[in-house]
């Protein structure tokens, strides 16, 4: 049984469902096998994360991040769990399956989307602070921006209040960067005002 298709972009779970049915006639073991499935991919988040706490101390600020979102998956697993399980109880009505297996698979599409959306938050992170060392105000507004995007897609996160306080650090610190220069632009351009000629 191909449980591959499920990653393919053009995935059709009514056409996956028939196929699947065809060779396992039993729709209890069917059922039981995805849920083994979920429960190898769980174990390997698992295994994931704690092989992760061994590597070195600079990215324990993004394995933090990366295990908010191992929980918000485990519990996204325990709610497909406990769809299969209603779906299990109404297998005459094939219709009410493939309805149910589509809510599922909508829900790991939109789980995968913010887990990558985690992933840049990360890296954006990393890499901003390089850029203020460098002072590099245009690199810096851009990423700033790109953090404030990759954002939005993480609000139901245990961690997000904290991410809108970086953020917001960020945009002060670069306010802080800016004002020196805006005042010593503004400051020239008053020099050379009194420096022009006056009219009588």
């Amino acid at each position: 049984m191909d449980y591959s298709k499920f990653c393919e972009d053009d995935f059709d779970l009514k056409s996956w469902l028939n196929d699947a049915l065809e060779i396992e006639c039993n729709p209890d073991t069917l059922v039981m096998k995805l849920q083994l499935i979920m429960q190898e991919v769980n174990s390997s988040l698992e295994d994931s994360s704690m092989a992760l706490l061994t590597d070195i101390p600079r990215i324990v600020t993004k394995l933090q991040s990366l295990n908010n979102e191992t929980l918000l998956l485990k519990k996204l697993m325990n709610l497909i769990r406990n769809d299969i399980n209603k779906v299990q109880h109404d297998r005459t009505d094939s219709m009410s399956i493939v309805v149910e297996l589509d809510r599922v698979k909508n829900r790991m599409i939109d789980t995968e989307r913010r887990l990558k959306q985690a992933d840049k938050w990360c890296v954006l992170n990393d890499q901003i602070d390089a850029l203020f060392e460098e002072q590099d105000v245009n690199a810096i507004s851009a990423k700033l921006q790109e953090m404030r995007e990759t954002l939005s897609a993480l609000t139901n996160l245990p961690d997000y209040e904290f991410r809108c306080d970086r953020l917001s650090n960020l945009y002060n610190r670069l306010e802080a960067m800016l004002s020196p220069r805006l005042i010593a632009a503004f400051n020239r351009f008053v020099s050379r005002l009194w420096r022009l000629p006056r009219q009588v």
